[in-house]
């Protein structure tokens, strides 16, 4: 019996390697993908929106979804490869939840008016994302602080 990859496979994990290179900023993986775009920056989230939508050009965001909905409908393998190599190399994967849980549940439960409406825009690497109000300097928030009122038995967020 042979455990080896087929060479669609090796091809595949070639073409992955070949595409991260040139878009992880060179330090990323040793500072276990925070590098020189710092935390939380405005720098960092730009970098991350641009990166999942190269992602979502090569289809990589919704590999094991069907092709009749905007995936490549990928082996299971061929998403184990995909997971293991940008695990390697600390690549970010998606923002939000839209393309491993939205929209699989859309996609299974969803109504024809759902499928059309939302899974494009989740393929496309846009849309569903949680929308922030702007702060007092016109920055989008995008972190919530959470707190227990003392006197209250539920956690109120804001932000």
């Amino acid at each position: 019996m042979e455990f080896r990859f087929t060479p669609e496979e090796e091809a595949f994990r070639s073409e992955i390697r070949t595409f991260l290179r040139p878009e992880l900023p060179p330090d990323w993986g040793q500072q276990a993908g925070v590098g020189a775009l710092g935390e939380g920056s405005d720098a960092r989230w730009e970098f991350l929106r641009q990166f999942q939508k190269k992602l979502a050009a090569k289809g990589w965001l919704t590999l094991g979804w069907p092709a009749e909905h905007g995936g490549l409908a990928a082996t299971h393998m061929m998403q184990v490869i995909y997971n293991e190599e940008m695990s390697y190399h600390r690549a970010p994967t998606q923002l939000g939840v839209g393309p491993d849980r939205v929209g699989p549940t859309i996609i299974l439960y969803g109504t024809d008016n759902q499928k059309q409406k939302h899974l494009p825009a989740i393929a496309a690497g846009r849309g569903l994302r949680p929308r922030f109000p702007p702060d007092a300097g016109g920055r989008r928030r995008r972190f919530l602080r959470h707190r227990r009122p003392e006197d209250m038995d539920f956690t109120r967020a804001q932000g």
